[in-house]
């Protein structure tokens, strides 16, 4: 009885278009108001997504790291629906990362992204953050629309 869920350019342009109004506001206010615990909690699920088994099919492991890391970013915000409306985006997303990372071999571009992304975070600038964000949500929803609608 299990179901594979049908993955569109249509689809991934509307969960990466939301994510994109989104996660930007909820990380500008998250940044200022970051404790270490948070951005501890981050770098603990950028270590569990880079040493998940990228040979599991389904991807669990890669896509409640990101889940995770993203979640521990934005946490701060104070933003309660916000957050819990970017994490009913990342369970739809889910099938897309999966995609990206291990089909598109996207993986090594999400990581260093995460990466860069955390210590803008760390370093409490804002914009740099806010911009490594939109970067990153970008590359990976450029390279699943390209790859969709060349099916």
């Amino acid at each position: 009885g299990a179901v594979v869920p049908e993955l569109s350019a249509d689809d991934a342009l509307e969960n990466y278009t939301l994510r994109r109004t989104i996660e930007p506001e909820l990380l500008r206010r998250a940044v200022p108001r970051s404790t270490i615990v948070d951005l501890a909690e981050a770098e603990l699920a950028l270590v569990a997504g880079e040493s998940s088994d990228l040979a599991d099919p389904v991807g669990s492991s890669i896509t409640e790291s990101n889940w995770r890391f993203h979640r521990a970013l934005y946490r701060a915000s104070g933003w309660e629906r916000g957050l819990a409306m970017v994490e009913v985006l990342h369970a739809s997303v889910a099938p897309y990362v999966v995609l990206y990372t291990q089909d598109l071999d996207g993986g090594e571009d999400s990581d260093a992204e995460h990466r860069a992304l955390l210590a803008s975070c760390r370093s409490g600038d804002v914009d740099a953050a806010v911009d490594q964000l939109l970067g990153h949500l970008d590359g990976a929803s450029n390279a699943l629309i390209d790859f969709l609608d060349g099916r």
